[in-house]
């Protein structure tokens, strides 16, 4: 039997450096590149899962 669920987790904080010349736009995409493509792995390991439920 299968059974779909959904995962909840809590969230985390953390900082991120960006250079002191970027406009919103940039920010934007940067804090992107940051999470996604950097810190991915290391946010991963760091969450907690909340709760489930089906």
């Amino acid at each position: 039997m299968k059974k779909k669920i959904t995962v909840y987790f809590t969230p985390i904080s953390f900082e991120v450096e960006l250079d002191d010349n970027l406009d919103n736009e940039e920010i934007e995409e940067e804090i992107n590149r940051q999470v996604y493509d950097l810190q991915v792995d290391e946010i991963t390991n760091d969450v907690d899962i909340d709760y489930w439920e089906y």
